[in-house]
C-alpha cells in the first residue's frame, strides 16, 4: 500500500492470491464432477453392452442349433432361411465379444473355431435335408461329433460369459474406485475452498472491523470540541489498547519550540507513566515510520538499562510509530505488549499510519488554535491578558457575581516614574521590569486570579470570590511583594514600586467601564497620596 492511503480488501495482492486460488480449486472440482460422471455413465455403458454381447451370443446359437435341427427333422425350407440369416448375427456378436473381452481373445478364438465346426456339420445336414437324406442329416445333429462340439462350445461360452461377467465386475470395481478417488478428491478440494473462503471471510471481517474502528476514531476526533481533545486522544489510545490487546498505550510529543511545550504526552487508562518518562528520555527516534523492538527479557542490562524496568511493568515488546512533522517536532504512538507484539501486517500498518496521522493532526489543530487563542488574547511581552481579553474576563466575572450575588473586586496598578527607568536605563531594561513585575504578580496572587497588562506600565487584577477586606489585603501582599522583589538587569539593581486603585464589583454596574472608572480614580487617589501605596472606591 502506498502511505497514508486506505484500500479496498480485495484490491490487495494476498487477497487475490486467495480469491484466483478459490476460483482455480472451484474449476477443478467442476472438472472432477464431470469426469467422474462422464467415467461412470461410460463404465455402466459398457458392462451393459458385455451383457447383452453375452446374452445375444447364447441366443443366436440357440437359435441356429434349434433352426439346424428342426430344418434336419420338418425338411421345411424355413428354418434353414432362418438359419442362415441368424449366422451372420452370431459372427458380429462373436466379433464383439473379442473386442469388449480384453485377455480373452484366445478362448473367444477357440471357441469361434468350435461354433465353425458345428455350422459345418449344420450346413451339411441342410444339404441332406434338401436331397432328401433325411435320416443321414439326422445322424449328423444327433451323432458323436456333433454332440462333442456342442460340449465343448457350450463350456466356451460359458467361459466366455464368465469371463465378460468377471471383466463387468471389474470395471464396476474401479468405477466405485474411482468414484471414491474422485469423491475424496473433491470433498478435500471443497473444504479446501471453504476454508480458503472462511479465510478470505474472516479477513474481510477483520478488515471490516478496523474499517469502522477508523470511522469511529475519525468521527470522534472531528467532533471533538477544542477543549475535548485531549479527552478523546486518550479515548483514542484506550481504544487502540483494546484493538492491539496491548499493556499500555501512549502518544509522545517531543521537540519544537516556541510557545508550544517542549515534551507532552497523552496516556492511555492504565498505561504507567514512568514508562512514558522511560520513553522519553530515550530520545526522539531517528527515522520516521514504524519501530519495533522485542523479547526484552533476552537483553543484558549492558545494553538495556531500562530492562529492570521493563521487567517491573510486565512489557516484553513495543510497536509504534514515529511521525516526523515540521519544526522539529516528533510525535511517537506506541503500545507495549506482554508475549511479543501481535502478528502484524501491512493492513494493521497502514491503520496505525492513518489513526497516527489523524490524532496528531487534531492535536496539531487545538496546539494551534491555542497558539493563536494566546496570540489573540495574551500580551506578547509579559505573557499576561492583553486589555481586550481582561475587559472580556472582567465583563464575564461581573455577569457571574450578578448571578449568584457573590463578591469580586478589582485592582488597577500602576508602576510608580516608570518613565524614569527607560529614561535612565533604555527602554530594553523598562522591559525587563514589566517582565519580571508580571512573573512576581503571577507568583503572588492566587491561581484563579486573572492579571492583565492594560496598556503600558498599568496592570489590572480580577479577584473572583474576594470581599473589600481581603481585596486590600491582597492588593497590599502584591504591592509589598514588587516592593520588595527588585529587577536585576545586566548587573543592575532597579527597584519599582506600584500603586493600586481597589473597587468592588457591583451588582449595578451596567458595562466593565464603571468599575474601571472607579478603580482608575482610586488609583490616581494612591498617587496623590504619595505613590506606592493602596487606596479603595
Amino acid at each position: 500500500m502506498n502511505e497514508g492511503t486506505w484500500q479496498s480488501p480485495l484490491a490487495e495482492p494476498r487477497f487475490q492470491f486467495v480469491l484466483v486460488t478459490v476460483l482455480v480449486l472451484f474449476g477443478a472440482m467442476i472438472w472432477l464432477f464431470q469426469h467422474a460422471f462422464a467415467d461412470d455413465r461410460d463404465v455402466k455403458g459398457r458392462v451393459l453392452e458385455l451383457q447383452q454381447t453375452a446374452d445375444a451370443i447364447l441366443y443366436l446359437d440357440e437359435v441356429l442349433t434349434q433352426s439346424a435341427r428342426l430344418g434336419a427333422f420338418t425338411n421345411d425350407p424355413y428354418w434353414e432361411a432362418r438359419y442362415h440369416a441368424h449366422a451372420p448375427r452370431l459372427e458380429q456378436a462373436m466379433d464383439r465379444a473379442i473386442a469388449l473381452a480384453s485377455g480373452a481373445g484366445a478362448d473367444l478364438e477357440r471357441t469361434r473355431d468350435t461354433k465353425q465346426r458345428l455350422i459345418a456339420l449344420e450346413l451339411e445336414s441342410f444339404a441332406l435335408a434338401r436331397a432328401g437324406r433325411h435320416d443321414a442329416a439326422r445322424d449328423i445333429l444327433l451323432g458323436p461329433a456333433y454332440e462333442e462340439g456342442r460340449r465343448a462350445y457350450s463350456d466356451g461360452l460359458t467361459e466366455i460369459r464368465g469371463h465378460l461377467a468377471r471383466q463387468g465386475e471389474d470395471m464396476e470395481r474401479r468405477l466405485r474406485r474411482n468414484l471414491l478417488l474422485a469423491g475424496s478428491v473433491l470433498a478435500l478440494l471443497g473444504l479446501v475452498v471453504v476454508s480458503a473462503l472462511l479465510v478470505v471471510l474472516q479477513q474481510l471481517a477483520k478488515r471490516l472491523d478496523l474499517e469502522r474502528m477508523l470511522g469511529e476514531i475519525s468521527r470522534k476526533l472531528v467532533l471533538s470540541g477544542h477543549d475535548e481533545v485531549d479527552e478523546n486522544v486518550r479515548w483514542v489510545l484506550g481504544r487502540l489498547v483494546s484493538r492491539l490487546q496491548a499493556r499500555h498505550g501512549y502518544l509522545l510529543r517531543q521537540g519544537g519550540g516556541g510557545t508550544s511545550a517542549k515534551s507532552r504526552d497523552w496516556l492511555a487508562p492504565g498505561t504507567s507513566p514512568a514508562l512514558v518518562s522511560l520513553m522519553g528520555a530515550r530520545g526522539e527516534p531517528e527515522e520516521a515510520g514504524l519501530i519495533h523492538f522485542s523479547r526484552t527479557k533476552s537483553l543484558p542490562e549492558a545494553t538495556c538499562p531500562e530492562k529492570p524496568l521493563l521487567t517491573q511493568l510486565g512489557i516484553d515488546s513495543l510497536l509504534g510509530f514515529t511521525l516526523k512533522r515540521d519544526r522539529g517536532v516528533t510525535f511517537f504512538l506506541g503500545f507495549t505488549f506482554r508475549k511479543g507484539r501481535p502478528r502484524w501486517n501491512e493492513a494493521n500498518e497502514t491503520l496505525l499510519r492513518t489513526i497516527a496521522e489523524m490524532v496528531v493532526r487534531v492535536v496539531e489543530n487545538k496546539e494551534m488554535g491555542d497558539s493563536l487563542a494566546r496570540l489573540a488574547t495574551t500580551d506578547s511581552l509579559t505573557g499576561l491578558s492583553n486589555r481586550r481579553h481582561f475587559t472580556e474576563e472582567l465583563a464575564r466575572e461581573m455577569r457571574r457575581c450578578q448571578r449568584k450575588h457573590e463578591p469580586s473586586a478589582l485592582l488597577i496598578l500602576d508602576m510608580d516614574f516608570f518613565k524614569k527607568v527607560n529614561d535612565a536605563h533604555g527602554h530594553a531594561a523598562g522591559d525587563a521590569v514589566l517582565v519580571h513585575f508580571a512573573a512576581c504578580a503571577r507568583t503572588t496572587l492566587r491561581q484563579i486570579d486573572l492579571i492583565g497588562r492594560l496598556g503600558g506600565e498599568e496592570f489590572g487584577v480580577i479577584l473572583p470570590d474576594t470581599r473589600g477586606d481581603n481585596a486590600l489585603v491582597a492588593a497590599e501582599r502584591l504591592r509589598k511583594a514588587i516592593e520588595t522583589s527588585p529587577t536585576h538587569n545586566e548587573g543592575r539593581v532597579i527597584p519599582i514600586t506600584v500603586s493600586i486603585g481597589v473597587t468592588l464589583l457591583r451588582g449595578q454596574d451596567a458595562s466593565v467601564d464603571q468599575p474601571l472608572s472607579r478603580a482608575d480614580r482610586a488609583l490616581y487617589a494612591a498617587k496623590e497620596a504619595g505613590r506606592n501605596n493602596i487606596k479603595s472606591a
